[in-house]
Formats: C-alpha cells, sequence, structure tokens
C-alpha cells in the first residue's frame, strides 16, 4: 500500500514539474516577442473566427468578411443563446423602406467570458408581415450599402469601451469581464442611408413605445440608448432558470480564466499564453458569439486556426 502511494505522490510531482516547465517555457516564449509580433500572432488566429483584437479599446471586434455573414439573422438565434451561455438584454426594430423590411437591433451582456455588444443591420427581400419577422431570415448589407455605426458601452458609469466603423455587423467584447446586463448601458448609433430611411426607423420604434425624446437625431444618425430601464426582448423573461445557470456557469469561468493568465496583466499576453498552454480553451473563448447550427462550420474553422499556428510557430 505504501509503495502505491509513493508511486502516486511521484505521479503527481512528475506531473507538476513538467507542466511548471511548459508554462515557465511559454511564459518566456510570449515575452520575448514584440507587440506588433505578439498582435499580428494573435490576429492570424482569431480571423477564421470571424474577429480582430483592438489593442487600443482592449476588446474584439467582427470582421468586415467575417463568417458569420453568410447566415444573416433570424430571431431563433437570440431564442437559442442562453443555452450557449450568452445573456443579453436586446432591442430588435423591424421596419419598412423603400419595399423591403429592415431590422436594427441593438445587444448588450455576457457572452461567455466576455462582456460585450452588438449592433446589427440586415434586410429581407421584401416587406415582410409583422406576424412573420420572427420566422424570416434577413440577409447581411453588401459592402456598398453599409452604414456608419457606433457603439458605446458603459458598466456602472464607467466607459468599457467605444468603437465607431461602416459595418453590418459591429461588435465589440471585453474578455475576461463579468457583467450582468442591467449593470450595462449601451448607447447604439446607425448613420442612415437617407433622412427618409431613419424616419421609417424612428416611427417604428415609436410603434414599440418608444420615445424620440430619449434619443440623440442628428439627420439621418439616430444615437439609441439601451439602459436597464429600456424596454427590451430578452430571451431571459422566456428561459429565467437557463439564464441564471449560464451566467453563474460564466462567472465560473471568468474566475478560471483571469486565476489560469494570471502570470500576465494584459489580454494579448493572456490569450497567447492560453493559446500555447490549451488550444481548445482558447478556441472556446474567441467565440463570442455561437449558434448551433454553426458547429461543424465552426470545427473546419477552429482546424483553420490550428494549422497556420502551427506554420507561424
Amino acid at each position: 500500500m505504501s509503495f502505491f502511494l509513493i508511486a502516486l505522490f511521484l505521479l503527481f510531482f512528475l506531473l507538476y514539474l513538467i507542466l511548471h516547465l511548459k508554462k515557465t517555457s511559454i511564459i518566456r516564449k510570449i515575452q520575448t516577442l514584440s507587440k506588433c509580433e505578439k498582435l499580428s500572432l494573435l490576429n492570424t488566429l482569431i480571423a477564421p473566427a470571424g474577429f480582430f483584437y483592438d489593442p487600443e479599446d482592449d476588446i474584439f471586434s467582427s470582421t468586415l468578411d467575417a463568417w458569420q455573414r453568410d447566415f444573416g439573422y433570424t430571431a431563433l438565434y437570440d431564442e437559442a443563446a442562453p443555452f450557449t451561455q450568452i445573456v443579453f438584454d436586446c432591442l430588435p426594430v423591424y421596419f419598412d423602406y423603400q419595399g423591403k423590411t429592415w431590422l436594427v437591433e441593438l445587444w448588450k451582456g455576457q457572452y461567455g467570458i466576455n462582456t460585450g455588444a452588438e449592433i446589427g443591420i440586415y434586410q429581407a427581400d421584401t416587406v415582410i408581415p409583422y406576424d412573420k419577422y420572427h420566422s424570416t431570415l434577413f440577409h447581411s448589407l453588401p459592402d456598398e450599402e453599409l452604414p456608419m455605426m457606433q457603439l458605446k458601452l458603459c458598466k456602472d458609469g464607467e466607459t468599457l469601451f467605444r468603437t465607431t466603423e461602416r459595418h453590418w455587423w459591429l461588435t465589440g467584447f471585453r474578455m475576461g469581464t463579468f457583467s450582468r446586463p442591467e449593470e450595462l448601458t449601451l448607447k447604439g448609433s446607425v448613420t442612415f442611408f437617407s433622412e427618409e430611411m431613419a424616419e421609417s426607423f424612428l416611427d417604428a420604434l415609436e410603434t414599440q413605445g418608444y420615445c424620440r425624446c430619449g434619443m440623440d437625431i442628428c439627420g439621418r444618425t439616430v444615437t439609441i440608448p439601451l439602459t436597464p430601464c429600456t424596454k427590451t426582448a430578452t430571451p431571459c423573461s422566456r428561459h429565467p432558470l437557463r439564464c441564471r445557470i449560464s451566467q453563474w456557469k460564466n462567472k465560473q469561468f471568468v474566475r478560471i480564466y483571469n486565476y489560469f493568465t494570471s502570470p500576465f496583466e494584459y489580454t494579448l499576453d493572456k490569450l497567447l499564453y492560453l493559446w500555447y498552454f490549451l488550444p481548445s480553451a482558447f478556441r472556446r473563448a474567441i467565440q463570442p458569439r455561437k449558434k448551433k447550427c454553426y458547429r461543424k462550420y465552426r470545427r473546419f474553422r477552429a482546424s483553420d486556426c490550428h494549422k497556420i499556428a502551427q506554420r507561424i510557430s
């Protein structure tokens, strides 16, 4: 019996030593890289996921050619979100303009180990009846029709980030931060193609019970505040238990992530450390907006990511 315990102790000690040496080697490797090399490597690794890292705001944001663009948007994505550890408030606004139904939607909340926000604009092929809104697949806009959009996300009065770009799906995700949706305030801006289009959007908002006095309107640009007091279409109201479970998991994973990557202070270093040590955990961390129907596609892209990283290393 004593021999077994000694052998077990030696096995654990050997495992600890191997992991410690691996950890030390990875830390040393990351420390030898310049900031430009780190940024280039990280953005190469996360490109297949449809995101890039912005070091100025310390956020991840979606690229114009993200693979998600091919899949458009349907309300079913929001309904499935709580089952993929995504808990958010959302504000979908459907309106008709030039013979089509358009959708502008804002989101804010917790996406796995990321606190984040999104704003997207989509269009249908024709005018959609009200009772078909939630079952219709809306399409992303072509490059020549992309509007200027802006996101500003605050938590308890403190600005987490602000990002502006001509886009179809503008996002920002702060990794390693845990938040409840009610702690967040989002201001999302869209510069529409014409004042007529902006007016159609505002009319739709008023139909949903929102007052123009709460919005910032400047010509074709409309800024919509999404606060804890805003009436939203949150999936949590339909899946309260699932959301509580997801948020409990998110909080624990944020703690684990921050503890595991504690040798480093900055997200850039933390994620490269996670990649070298646990590539599977890295890939899971950089997928803040997941949809179950994309699993096969995501696995393919993840394998691409792995091959690229192997060539770079």
